[in-house]
């Protein structure tokens, strides 16, 4: 290409116009560049492999996506993920992986194990199951058979579930007793305190655990009240050995609580519990609330397995409809003793 040497030129860039002194190229279009390609790779835990995330255009949120694929990712993996693992895994940059950590563990969906600095599931993810189940009317299952217990020794009975930090009661039946334990439907208390709390706590994972101790105010309601960290670690070590929880005076001077797994498959869905005025605890009457609330909590398993099993078969016959139109516990456990 020749040069104009001009003393006035004119320079032409996609149809803007400059004007100069001095020595330059003749009118041209500058070079266009080659687009980049991008790539938007995401890991799936569903399928185990990098799929992208430009095959819908249209609908794929960059963030949407990445927070679903870790919450996948840390949920299904075995043990709790360190920010190297998980970022190595999804190939999402640090500084994004960092703010979306943050992110999900100030809402509740992710909890820190401060002491291998992992990640795991949080308790807003087990809320969010049990809003879920909670269309499942569970306590229409379980508030029915409170009368049975409380009629066989005429104790006040409980149904309980998980709400937050917290757990409620959502169904009771009172006894008959002058001096007895009333607990009002929809009262709240913390998990650590009560008998029923306890059990879902031990029901939980070792580092969603930690991480409510961590957070969690441990406050004395009585000289009973366990607040010392390892003595809970303890105790939640022995229910899940023997499968029933106690509260000895913790939450209420003189009442003694004795709480057993609600269970829907292998989901611990809520606790039934009996509260026992303590000058009336006995051994005896310990062993009879004991096998009460395991008879309890086996009808409620068969129950919960006869509705899935009816919902299933339900949801069979609507899609074998919708193909058909389109193309024309076993034993009861052993008592223990205080």
């Amino acid at each position: 290409m020749k040069a104009n040497y001009v003393r006035k030129v004119k320079l032409v860039f996609r149809g803007s116009t400059l004007a100069g002194d001095g020595f330059c190229l003749p009118d041209v279009q500058p070079p266009r560049l080659p687009q980049l390609k991008r790539r938007s790779l995401t890991y799936s835990a569903r399928l185990g492999s990098f799929t992208s995330m430009k095959k819908n255009p249209d609908t794929a949120v960059k963030s949407a996506t990445r927070t679903l694929d870790l919450l996948e990712l840390v949920g299904t993996s075995k043990v709790s993920l360190t920010f190297g693992e998980i970022g190595a895994k999804l190939a999402i940059p640090n500084s994004s992986l960092f703010y979306l950590l943050s992110t999900l563990c100030q809402r509740g969906y992710l909890v820190l194990d401060p002491v291998r600095n992992s990640y795991a599931l949080g308790p807003a993810v087990r809320t969010l199951i049990a809003k879920r189940r909670a269309t499942q009317n569970w306590a229409a299952l379980a508030v029915p058979l409170l009368d049975r217990i409380t009629s066989s020794v005429n104790e006040t009975s409980t149904y309980s579930e998980q709400r937050g930090d917290e757990i409620e009661c959502i169904g009771a039946t009172l006894a008959t007793q002058t001096l007895l334990p009333v607990l009002r439907v929809g009262e709240r208390s913390p998990l650590y305190a009560f008998s029923g709390g306890k059990l879902l706590l031990a029901h939980m994972d070792d580092v969603v655990v930690e991480a409510y101790l961590a957070r969690t105010p441990l406050k004395k309601f009585t000289v009973n009240t366990l607040v010392n960290k390892a003595a809970i670690r303890k105790e939640l070590q022995e229910i899940r050995a023997r499968g029933i929880s106690y509260s000895r005076q913790e939450h209420t001077l003189g009442v003694i609580g004795i709480s057993v797994a609600a269970r829907a498959g292998e989901q611990v869905v809520g606790s039934f519990g009996v509260a026992i005025a303590a000058p009336r605890f006995s051994r005896q009457v310990e062993s009879a609330v004991c096998r009460q609330l395991q008879l309890a909590a086996r009808r409620f398993a068969e129950l919960s397995s006869s509705e899935a099993a009816t919902a299933s078969s339900a949801q069979k016959r609507s899609k074998s409809t919708v193909l058909s139109f389109s193309a024309d516990d076993k034993t009861l456990a052993t008592v223990p003793t205080v």
